[in-house]
C-alpha cells in the first residue's frame, strides 16, 4: 500500500512539474502579446495561468494528503477507513485554503504573471490599479530562513502570506500541530498548513545566484550575499 502512495505522489511531482513548465511558457507568451499590444490574447493567458494555478493548488492538496496517508500506514492504522478519511482530509484543507477566486489575486505566481505584463509598457513604474491585491512593490529577498536562520534548503512558499522557509524545518513545525499553525515570521498573522505549501522556484533561482555571487565576491574578499 505504501508503495502504491508512493507511486501516487510521484505522478503528482511529475503532473505538477510540467505544469509549471507551461505556466512559464504561458508567461513568456502573454508578454510577447503584450509587446504586440493584443489585450484579448494577454487576457485568454491570465485565465490559462489561474486555471492552471486553481489545479496546482488542488494537486498540492493531495500530495500533502497522501503523505499523511503514508504516515498513518506506517503508524499501522489499519483499522482506519482510509478512502473516507482521505476524503474527509481533503474537504478539510480545500476549506482551509479558502475559496481560489478569492485569493487569486494575492497569489504570488499569479501576481509575478500580472507584474511581468505590466512591466512590457512600464518598466520603470511600480504595478497599480483598482485592486490594491494587484500591486506589486518591489522587495528584497533574503535567502535566509526564519527559523533555521541559515540559507534555504528546498524552499517552499506559504500561498497564504508568500512567506518563504526551508522544507524540512517548517513541516518539522507542522507535524507537531494537528490542525495547522501561525505564520512563525514576526508580525505576520496568517495560518500555515501543509496544503497551502508550495515549492518556490523564483527563491531556487536566487539561491543559484547567490552561489554565484557568493563565488566571486569571495575571490574580491568580499562579504557573504544574503539579500537580492
Amino acid at each position: 500500500m505504501a508503495d502504491g502512495v508512493d507511486k501516487l505522489v510521484a505522478v503528482h511531482d511529475d503532473f505538477l512539474r510540467k505544469m509549471r513548465e507551461d505556466m512559464r511558457l504561458i508567461g513568456d507568451v502573454a508578454v510577447l502579446l503584450e509587446k504586440a499590444n493584443d489585450a484579448s490574447k494577454v487576457e485568454v493567458c491570465a485565465k490559462s495561468t489561474a486555471q492552471y494555478l486553481k489545479l496546482e493548488r488542488t494537486l498540492n492538496i493531495h500530495k500533502a494528503t497522501l503523505a499523511e496517508v503514508k504516515r498513518s500506514l506506517a503508524a499501522d492504522a489499519d483499522g482506519e477507513d482510509q478512502a473516507a478519511w482521505y476524503e474527509e482530509q481533503i474537504a478539510k484543507r480545500e476549506k482551509e485554503a479558502g475559496p481560489f477566486e478569492a485569493t487569486l489575486n494575492s497569489n504570488p505566481k499569479y501576481k509575478e504573471f500580472k507584474q511581468k505584463i505590466w512591466n512590457v509598457n512600464h518598466p520603470n513604474e511600480a504595478m497599480s490599479g483598482s485592486d490594491e491585491d494587484l500591486v506589486e512593490a518591489p522587495v528584497e529577498r533574503t535567502i535566509i530562513c526564519p527559523i533555521t536562520k541559515t540559507q534555504f534548503v528546498n524552499p517552499v512558499r506559504n500561498k497564504a502570506c508568500g512567506h518563504v522557509f526551508t522544507r524540512d524545518a517548517i513541516m518539522d513545525l507542522l507535524q507537531r500541530q494537528k490542525h495547522g499553525m501561525d505564520c512563525p515570521v514576526p508580525g505576520c498573522d496568517k495560518q500555515i498548513v501543509a496544503g497551502g505549501l508550495e515549492p518556490d522556484e523564483e527563491m531556487e533561482h536566487i539561491l543559484r545566484r547567490a552561489k554565484r555571487l557568493a563565488a566571486t565576491q569571495a575571490d574580491s574578499g568580499e562579504g557573504e550575499y544574503t539579500t537580492l
